[in-house]
């Protein structure tokens, strides 16, 4: 099997700082257990637990881990449930959401279709702004009632950690999380007020909030730590997987050679109890 490439939409679930116990054993040395131990340490041992835990995942990020390793071993990627928020979005994003970005920008925008991988990381960006550097993940809420209308409501870390990973990818300066407000297909409306799906009497600048997330060299360096600590649990959770899924028998010791038995010797003579000799002196 492969190594692990970690999509950039699962990032965010590597990256949550792991507690002592969850240190990689790789990096669990007697004397970083007994650093653990104490209530006071210097500094140089704080930096030591520090690093340690920087290169080790948090119980829910070998949890991610091991759901990844799930999916390998049967062939699946996990579907997204197909509610009415979701389905907007994927209706309205290139052929309204993208056209008036680019209204709004002023800028020649288009539908991003490249994959792109750099062996440790994947992903596939909604637009790309190349002259610019510029990259940008578009949103589309499903009505008024969920529109972020200021930065306060749209932060989401998962979503800075994607942004970083296509920072990555791309070789960007930066990255946008645009919040693209448009009017809901009429068969997803739902049961909720019409008037809260159709938008288009509202100008357009007043339904586009954008958030903007900056490169950061030292976050893409955390970055790269986890997901190799990523591959390195993988490697030790499919291990122990292939050892507790051996095809029944195939671990178990061959039978031994069954040999033709040799022809049964002549019994010996037997001597009457009284005709034994005594014994001389």
């Amino acid at each position: 099997m492969s190594e692990l490439i970690v999509r950039c939409s699962s990032i965010g679930r590597l990256m949550a700082e792991p507690l002592n116990a969850d240190i990689d054993p790789e990096y669990l040395t007697a004397e970083l257990q007994d650093i653990i131990g104490r209530t006071k340490r210097s500094d140089s041992e704080k930096a030591l637990l520090g690093e340690a835990r920087r290169k080790s995942l948090s119980a829910g990020g070998k949890t991610h881990v091991r759901e990844l390793l799930r999916e390998a071993v049967y062939g699946f990627e996990p579907a997204d449930i197909e509610t009415r928020p979701i389905l907007k979005g994927r209706q309205v994003e290139e052929p309204v959401c993208i056209p008036m970005l680019a209204r709004l920008t002023g800028r020649p925008l288009a539908k991003n279709t490249e994959r792109r991988s750099n062996g440790l990381i994947t992903g596939e960006c909604d637009v790309w702004d190349a002259p610019l550097r510029h990259g940008r993940d578009v949103k589309a809420p499903y009505s008024m009632a969920t529109m972020p209308i200021v930065l306060a409501d749209c932060y989401d870390s998962d979503y800075e950690w994607q942004m970083q990973g296509y920072n990555i990818l791309w070789d960007a300066l930066q990255w946008s999380v645009d919040y693209l407000l448009v009017s809901t297909p009429d068969e997803l409306v739902g049961y909720e007020p019409p008037s809260l799906h159709y938008v288009d009497h509202i100008p357009e600048h007043l339904r586009w909030t954008t958030w903007l997330v900056q490169r950061d060299r030292a976050v893409e360096s955390l970055i790269v730590d986890k997901v190799l600590a990523a591959r390195r649990y993988y490697r030790k959770v499919l291990n122990d997987f292939d050892r507790t899924h051996q095809l029944p028998g195939a671990s178990e010791p061959a039978a031994p050679a069954v040999s033709t038995p040799a022809p049964a010797a002549s019994p010996a003579p037997t001597v009457a109890p009284g005709a034994i000799p005594a014994p001389a002196f």
